[in-house]
């Protein structure tokens, strides 16, 4: 958020949609230290493929 959205001006609100849209779509592919250098979206398709497989019943 610092590095987009409080730095910028922006003329009109399709500006900044348009902005802000680039910088989030940036910031979803590229490697987070945190998350041992994979992308965010790596990470959520790993969660949802657990989310995929069914649980035995006990």
């Amino acid at each position: 958020k610092l590095r987009c959205v409080w730095r910028e001006e922006f003329e009109t609100l399709d500006e900044a949609r348009h902005t802000i849209g680039a910088y989030i779509d940036r910031y979803h592919h590229r490697p987070h230290s945190r998350l041992t250098y994979r992308t965010p979206r790596e990470v959520a398709a790993t969660w949802q493929h657990h989310d995929d497989q069914s649980i035995p019943a006990a």
